[in-house]
């Protein structure tokens, strides 16, 4: 559990309670025991508690969200599609066919987390051809868990040297349907008022359901449910937001604080923001996600 603080500080509730302890501990002393023995027990709990305390101020030092405005954010700026993947070359294949067919005017910089099979291959030759703008490819053992939050810090960073307007994020098995730019900058300018920054453009049964609704509105005809976190397979922001939210955690594992959906959910609901969820694809691969491939190991 997890206390959130003014300026995004998520501070463990294990350590409020060490504090109270130290408190309570320094009390009883305060108001004395003479039994020596007694004393050199609470003095020993004190730095027990005292060391266990610093331990979680080193952990909460990595935790501390810091603002990422590194990127030059104008209206006449690109719109930077990011795709992440793995061992997923035939997948891929299609949710790049179907980026450059429905958005032939947004870059794409697709990032690989250590693929073995001949995904990199692949990427190479579709820089070659100037379908991909950008491409990263990692080594297997230099990506930490939980890869796409490393994948993601990546991206924003080497992005940050454009001049970007909107920023999009999606998972190499998905299939679009429709365009969704222009659409989406519609929505943020819709929907100001109600703080949506955020959109969630992969919205089946599954995920609005694990995501509840706090509100539903019609935008060009089109319903839009506002909701208060996300899932990470189809993302689109623009970048001023990672003024508030910063670079996602690496290293933290595939837990809530260490996977992307899950902690930026959190800071999204620290900080009064919201997110407009429509449904513009289809996730075709909820039975072999990374995810599910990783934890099963």
């Amino acid at each position: 559990m997890y206390v959130c603080f003014h300026q995004n500080k998520q501070i463990p509730m294990e350590a409020i309670v060490i504090f109270i302890i130290l408190f309570l501990v320094t009390i009883s002393i305060w108001f004395g025991t003479k039994n020596y023995a007694r004393v050199s027990q609470a003095t020993n709990m004190i730095g027990d508690s005292v060391r266990k305390v610093e331990g979680y101020v080193a952990s909460l030092e990595k935790r501390i969200v810091r603002p990422f405005e590194e990127f030059s954010n104008t209206e006449n700026g690109e719109n930077w599609v990011i795709l992440f993947t793995r061992d997923r070359k035939d997948k891929i294949k299609g949710t790049i066919a179907d980026i450059k067919r429905l958005e032939p005017n947004a870059k794409l910089l697709v990032v690989d987390n250590g693929s073995l099979d001949e995904t990199p291959a692949l990427l190479i030759q579709l820089m070659k051809e100037k379908v991909i703008d950008k491409v990263i490819l990692n080594h297997t053992s230099d990506v930490p868990q939980w890869q796409k939050c490393f994948s993601i810090a990546q991206a924003f960073k080497l992005l940050s040297l454009q001049s970007v307007s909107t920023l999009t994020w999606l998972d190499d098995d998905m299939r679009i349907r429709e365009p969704w730019i222009d659409f989406s900058n519609r929505i943020f300018s819709a929907l100001e008022q109600e703080n949506v920054l955020l959109l969630n453009l992969s919205m089946d049964n599954i995920q609005d359901e694990i995501h509840k609704t706090v509100k539903i509105v019609e935008v060009d005809g089109r319903q839009i449910k506002i909701k208060e976190s996300f899932n990470g397979q189809f993302v689109v922001f623009r970048p001023s937001l990672l003024k508030v939210i910063g670079l996602p955690p690496i290293g933290e594992g595939i837990t809530d604080a260490g996977v992307e959906d899950w902690y930026y959910s959190r800071l999204l609901q620290a900080n009064n923001i919201f997110v407009g969820a429509a449904d513009f694809s289809e996730h075709t691969g909820y039975k072999s996600s990374i995810r599910d491939r990783e934890t099963s190991r």
